[in-house]
């Protein structure tokens, strides 16, 4: 019983472990799912965005024309801000040398320098350059209002740099939100399996620990039904009343004792003769057989009725055994 009760203690200890677990892999598999449609609906926001930047970016660029490119070619010794905007646009061009003496040299192509502009529209940026040219994206308005005091070109250039980088970073976040989805359908599979895997244990472990409460109510009951076993279950030595004769001498038949019938029937002439001490005969007595006891200090035992001496049958013939 013992034992029972352990191993239920054990059992109940495994089902709140397991439901714990299963009460947090549920919060991660909602968080998994609340990632997933973040993430797409991060997708379809900034692929719409970035779609929308190159459109926007084809206007500024139709508005960058060669009279707006002669302007700033003329411009020999320029401001600070003019010059941080040709240095970071030679920069996204990918040209070495960034001096603004090399700026003025491209514009003089001008065909060729719209035509690398428009190229580099349709490449990804590396992320050195975009961490380069962030200060002046973050800055442009400042930027936008000292150059417009200068120069239009340079404004349309400012412009077209900020709305590059802008683009570049939507479509970078475009991406690796493509590449995240089929990652987080993945792990979202996984988790759904690992959910109903401890689903499924935690109501085995169930089942068993009904099971075991079951077993233990039903032992706790067979321990009420001990309490009340007749005296054949237990050692007696006086018979208390009728009631008990009767239970001992049918469980003796039943037993197999082969002159269990007779005595239940001479029981009660005989306990008229004589008190009745012990149920059964003593073996170890030296008169057993009718002998002569060699040591007359010895205790006498209670007789023994022999066939044929008394109406009452003993349960043995002389010097044979009834077993």
């Amino acid at each position: 019983m013992e034992d029972l009760h352990y191993h239920l203690e054990q059992l109940e200890k495994q089902v709140s472990h397991v439901k714990s677990t299963l009460r947090q892999e549920t919060k991660r598999y909602e968080r998994l799912n609340s990632q997933l449609q973040l993430t797409r609906h991060q997708l379809s926001i900034y692929t719409e965005e970035a779609k929308n930047l190159q459109t926007q970016l084809n206007k500024i660029l139709n508005q960058f024309t060669k009279e707006v490119s002669a302007d700033l070619r003329i411009i020999k010794t320029p401001i600070t801000c003019l010059l941080e905007l040709s240095d970071k646009l030679l920069l996204i061009l990918d040209i070495k040398d960034r001096s603004w003496k090399s700026f003025r040299s491209m514009l003089k192509n001008f065909p060729a320098f719209k035509n690398l502009m428009i190229s580099i529209q349709n490449d990804q940026l590396p992320e050195n350059v975009i961490n380069e040219v962030l200060p002046l994206w973050k800055s442009q308005g400042t930027l936008r209002l000292k150059l417009s005091k200068i120069n239009n070109g340079a404004c349309v250039l400012l412009d077209w740099i900020s709305m590059i980088v802008e683009y570049n970073l939507k479509s970078e976040i475009s991406i690796t939100s493509k590449k995240r989805i089929p990652e987080l359908e993945r792990m979202i599979k996984i988790q759904a399996k690992i959910l109903s895997d401890l689903a499924s244990e935690s109501l085995s472990i169930e089942e068993l620990v009904n099971k075991t409460k079951s077993n233990l109510d039903d032992g706790e009951m067979d321990c009420e039904d001990c309490s009340e076993l007749s005296l054949t279950s237990k050692p007696y030595d006086f018979v208390k009343s009728e009631q008990d004769e009767r239970q001992i001498f049918h469980s003796t038949m039943h037993r197999g004792t082969a002159s269990g019938g007779i005595m239940q029937n001479s029981f009660k002439t005989y306990k008229e003769k004589s008190e009745l001490r012990i149920l059964f005969p003593n073996f170890n007595s030296e008169s057993l057989y009718g002998e002569a006891p060699v040591n007359k200090n010895v205790e006498v035992e209670d007789p023994i009725i022999y066939e044929g001496k008394n109406e009452m049958i003993g349960c043995c013939r002389m010097r044979f055994f009834c077993f």
